[in-house]
Parts: structure tokens; C-alpha cells; sequence
């Protein structure tokens, strides 16, 4: 993920929150998985991306990176089908409550890795999805914690949010009882893609 995420140069990819969900899917270039259209790109070729849709990109290359550096078919995620792969692009961009549809559980879901729970068992290169106080959320690949007399506070991300016109690196901190928008603690999801059993 951390190899993946190199190769975006901050500035060149705008930030785009687009509900036309028929023409846009948040991803800086289309996505094909067995030949088939999965995730549209801007039809204007401005390379404009948001939260969930770059963070599933960068996974979706990176597996593909894998499975080439590994011998595998480009196109094969632990076996998962056209319609699989709809689903888990689905339940990842958040499509229904939260709770049943985001990007730990559908990693999970599919035997692609494993959701973290523990705050200080996650580390670089995992995919962190959390809500603040004030009702937004937010999707992105964990740099790491930041910490004050070792406990932490907040973290280091980098996704693509509104607040960075685009593509970048960011930090935010939990609310703690701070209702000005800081991230929920009870609303935090971490998933890793990774060996687990049955992975192939």
C-alpha cells in the first residue's frame, strides 16, 4: 500500500465529491476487474478522486501488484467474481449503515485480510475509516498515531479530502470530548489486507 501511494504527486489529483454516481466512482483512472468496468474515472480526465474512491484504488493496484510480483492473475482476489468484487467496492464506498458496509469488514468479508480493532496493533499501510463529532467521515491509508505521553490522540493519514484540494497527507485528531469535529473513538474501522487462513 505504502509503494502504491508513492506514485500519486500531491496537486496533480483535485479533490471531487460527485453523487453522479453513473459517470464518477472517485478514482483517478477507470477500473477493470475480469474485463469489466468496475469504478469510473472523471469523464473529464482531471484525475479527481475522494476518500473512498482513492483508497479503494490504491488497493485495488496494489493487489494487482501483488498478484503479478506472486505469479497470479492480475484479475484474481481469493477467487472473488465479477459480482463479488460490485459488492465489496459496494460495502467499501459505504453503500448502507456503516456499521454492516465499510472498508475493514469488507476486507473481512472476502478473506482479503483482517479487521484491526486494537488502536496500537495498527500500523502503516492500513486502510482506517472513521466518523467525527459533527457527522462527517472520512476514508484513508494510516501513516501512523500521534501520541502525547503515550497515549494517542490523533494520526497521520493520506487520502484525498476537501481540506487538501486533493491527493496529500493529513492529520487529524479524536474528539474526546471535543464536539468541534474531532474523530469519534467508537466510530473507527481498521482493515488490513494480508495472509489470513484461507487467503491465497
Amino acid at each position: 500500500m505504502l509503494d502504491v501511494i508513492k506514485t500519486y504527486t500531491g496537486g496533480r489529483y483535485p479533490y471531487l465529491l460527485d453523487t453522479n454516481y453513473a459517470t464518477y466512482n472517485g478514482v483517478t483512472s477507470n477500473i477493470y476487474y475480469k474485463g469489466n468496468l468496475l469504478a469510473k474515472a472523471h469523464p473529464s480526465g482531471n484525475r479527481a478522486s475522494h476518500c473512498v474512491g482513492i483508497t479503494f484504488e490504491v488497493f485495488f493496484r496494489a493487489m494487482r501488484a501483488r498478484n503479478k510480483a506472486a505469479g497470479l492473475a492480475l484479475d484474481d482476489f481469493n477467487g472473488m467474481s465479477t459480482a463479488a468484487m460490485t459488492d465489496f467496492m459496494l460495502k467499501w464506498y459505504v453503500a448502507g449503515p456503516k456499521k454492516q458496509n465499510n472498508l475493514a469488514l469488507a476486507i473481512e468479508k472476502y478473506g482479503l485480510g483482517q479487521r484491526i480493532t486494537n488502536l496500537a496493533a495498527a500500523k502503516a499501510g492500513d486502510f482506517i475509516d472513521f466518523s467525527r463529532t459533527n457527522g462527517t467521515g472520512h476514508a484513508a491509508v494510516l501513516i501512523n498515531w500521534i501520541r502525547q505521553d503515550g497515549k494517542i490522540v490523533g494520526l497521520r493519514y493520506w487520502s484525498s479530502q476537501e481540506s487538501t484540494g486533493g491527493i496529500a497527507y493529513a492529520e487529524e485528531y479524536f474528539a474526546d470530548g471535543n464536539s468541534s469535529g474531532g474523530i469519534r473513538r467508537d466510530q473507527v474501522y481498521i482493515g488490513r489486507v494480508g495472509p489470513i487462513a484461507g487467503y491465497r
